[in-house]
């Protein structure tokens, strides 16, 4: 692809674990040739590795196998293909030792309605050896977790948040966090994100969080990795993103005859205020002066930057798709 760097396009015969620019790193999850396919979805393959002691956004549309891929690092699934090791260790043979260390949520908790989070602390002593009850009883204090109400009288929110104390509990190493976010009033998403922002501090702890709402992905997230219809379209550090590219506002006639001089725009939309187009910088290293006083740039998102490639990618597709078709 043109941009290698910043596209990441999977392909069978990846020889080694696709990873971002920049050191050598530790991994934390590495995925190499893996597929899992289901009746209408197939998942792969996927070449991945995943830096040990940081925040890994991992984002895409509903269905796009965010869930999916979680699962197989914990092999709660089995795929058809391909190796994957979690913290170091191989999920086929060392699998206990790894959920052993490794904190995990989806969605809501799944426990019987008529359990308290009492009750629920006293099955995960029973199942973590490093569960530790005096951080869980401070962690429900802090989310406002009642600990004498039963489960089926919890609001999904709620649920949520125990399902996060139970995970943050048990000393893990690696927390897996299928959109831990849904379903959470404003006030919750921000201590949730506190806690998570917290957790990644130690440079021994590793979060894959699974989000298709790419702001809250942009407030905690070192890497983004972003998924597509079971593949992997994009992997880069967050901040080389936004580094990368800008937004410009001009007039129509300004945009355009950038376009003209080669400079690379994404997303050119028009309006009545003006002409909005993502800008990639590196068109126009060395010759910046082409903007002009009129063209005003100013920081993209990280949603605006995703939708953009993302919209490019599928252009892209579709021309390579119409190309095979007229052969």
């Amino acid at each position: 692809m043109r941009e290698s760097q910043w596209l990441h396009k999977n392909r069978a015969d990846v020889g080694a674990a696709a990873e971002p620019a920049g050191e050598n790193k530790s991994w934390a999850l590495e995925f190499r040739d893996v597929t899992k396919c289901y009746r209408d979805f197939c998942l792969g393959p996927i070449s991945l590795a995943l830096p040990s002691g940081c925040i890994i956004g991992l984002a895409g549309e509903n269905g796009a196998g965010k869930t999916t891929l979680i699962k197989t690092a914990l092999g709660m699934v089995s795929t058809e293909s391909g190796e994957i090791r979690c913290l170091g260790r191989d999920i086929r043979k060392e699998g206990r030792e790894i959920r052993r260390r490794t904190g995990a949520v989806f969605g809501e908790i799944e426990l019987p309605g008529t359990f308290t989070a009492k009750n629920a602390a006293k099955l995960w002593e029973k199942i973590y050896e490093d569960f530790d009850r005096e951080r869980f009883g401070e962690l429900s204090a802090q989310l406002r977790i009642p600990q004498e109400k039963k489960l089926q009288s919890y609001s999904a929110g709620t649920k949520v948040k125990l399902a996060i104390a139970g995970a943050l509990s048990h000393r893990a190493s690696l927390l897996l966090l299928d959109e831990p976010l849904n379903g959470l009033d404003p006030v919750s998403r921000e201590e949730v994100l506190e806690l998570i922002r917290e957790f990644a501090a130690d440079e021994e702890h590793t979060v894959l969080i699974s989000s298709h709402i790419l702001t809250d992905l942009d407030k905690i997230s070192d890497y983004l990795v972003m998924l597509s219809d079971g593949k992997v379209v994009l992997y880069e550090e967050k901040d080389a993103l936004l580094e990368r590219y800008a937004a410009v506002k001009g007039s129509w006639e300004d945009i355009s005859s950038l376009e003209q001089k080669k400079v690379r725009l994404l997303g050119t939309r028009r309006g009545s205020f003006g002409t909005w187009a993502l800008l990639d910088r590196e068109s126009v290293k060395g010759r910046e002066g082409l903007l002009g006083e009129s063209v005003v740039t100013e920081p993209a998102s990280l949603e605006e930057i995703v939708v953009c490639l993302m919209k490019e990618e599928e252009r892209r597709e579709r021309g390579n798709r119409d190309e095979g078709t007229a052969l």
